[in-house]
C-alpha cells in the first residue's frame, strides 16, 4: 500500500509541475489584458516554453516509466505465485516426461471429439476458464473448448502430420514441435463458438467469439497468445483461438502495454 501511495504522489507532483504553467498563462492573460487596458506593456506568458522544458518533460517520464515497471513486477509475481509464469516457445522446451499435477477438468462445454486427454487443464486454468465462459454465456457468446493439455507423445504425433502434410517449415509456424508447446503445460486452450464454425482456422479471426475473447479474455486472466503482427517475435502465425492463462493482473499488464508474453516473460 505504501509503495502505491508513493506512485500516486510522485505522479500528481509531476502532474502539477506540468499543469502550473497553463495556470501561470491563464493568469498572465487576465494580468495582461487589464495592463494593456492602463497602456502598460505586459510581460509575456511563459507557458508554452515551461511545458516543453526538459526538467518538467524528464521528471514525468521517468515517474511514468518507473510505476510502469512496479506494474509489470507486481503481475509477475503474482503469476509467479500460482506457477503461471512458465515461458514455453520455440527455444525453451519442457521434458518428454514433464506432466502438470494439478490437471483437472474444467466444467466447460467442448466440441465433440475433443479426447480426454484435451478435457484438462492446471487447476488454476480450469476455474478462470469456467469463469470466463460464464461470462461469454452471459453476454450471448457461448464458447467451447478444443483441445487444453496435450502430451509430449501427442504433440510429437500432431507436429509429424503438419509436417508432412505441409512440409517442415511451414508446420513450424502454426504447430510447435514436441517439448515446446504451450500446451503441454497445462495453461493452454484452444477456444472456439459453441457451434464449432471455424475451429481453429483462420476464419476464426473476426468473429463474434474472437472479438469477445480478444476484449474479455485478460479480464479473466488469459492472453491471446499468438496476436496478429507478432509472429516475429512469437515464433507463430496469428492464432485468435489460443488462450495462455497466467493470472489477471500480467494478462491485464499485456493488454494494457500491448506486449506478448514473449516480451513480458523474457524481460524479468
Amino acid at each position: 500500500m505504501r509503495r502505491s501511495s508513493s506512485t500516486v504522489i510522485t505522479l500528481l507532483v509531476a502532474l502539477a509541475l506540468v499543469a502550473a504553467p497553463f495556470a501561470a498563462h491563464a493568469l498572465g492573460a487576465t494580468d495582461g489584458g487589464e495592463e494593456r487596458a492602463r497602456g502598460i506593456a505586459a510581460a509575456p506568458a511563459p507557458g508554452a516554453r515551461l511545458l516543453l522544458a526538459p526538467q518538467l518533460r524528464r521528471p514525468l517520464l521517468g515517474a511514468l516509466a518507473a510505476a510502469r515497471e512496479r506494474a509489470r513486477r507486481a503481475a509477475l509475481a503474482e503469476a509467479a505465485a500460482e506457477r503461471a509464469d512458465l515461458l514455453v516457445d520455440k527455444r525453451r522446451g519442457l521434458a518428454a516426461r514433464y506432466r502438470p499435477r494439478d490437471l483437472v477438468a474444467p466444467r466447460v462445454a467442448f466440441l465433440a471429439g475433443t479426447p480426454q486427454e484435451g478435457r484438462r487443464l492446471r487447476r488454476p486454468a480450469a476455474r478462470a476458464l469456467e469463469r470466463l465462459f460464464a461470462a461469454a454465456r452471459r453476454d450471448g457468446v457461448p464458447l467451447a473448448g478444443i483441445s487444453g493439455y496435450r502430451s509430449f507423445a501427442s504433440q510429437r504425433a500432431l507436429f509429424a502430420g503438419y509436417a508432412r502434410e505441409r512440409g517442415v517449415a511451414r508446420a513450424a509456424r502454426v504447430s510447435a514441435r514436441a517439448g515446446h508447446s504451450e500446451h503441454q503445460t497445462g495453461l493452454a486452450i484452444d477456444v472456439a463458438g459453441a457451434d464449432g464454425r471455424c475451429a481453429a482456422t483462420a476464419c476464426f479471426a473476426g468473429s463474434r467469439p474472437a472479438r469477445w475473447l480478444a476484449r474479455h479474455a485478460p479480464g479473466h486472466g488469459f492472453v491471446v497468445r499468438y496476436p496478429r503482427g507478432a509472429e516475429r517475435v512469437t515464433g507463430y502465425a496469428h492464432e485468435p483461438w489460443h488462450l495462455r492463462y497466467v493470472g489477471v493482473a500480467l494478462a491485464r499488464e499485456a493488454a494494457a502495454s500491448g506486449r506478448t508474453l514473449d516480451e513480458l516473460l523474457r524481460g524479468r
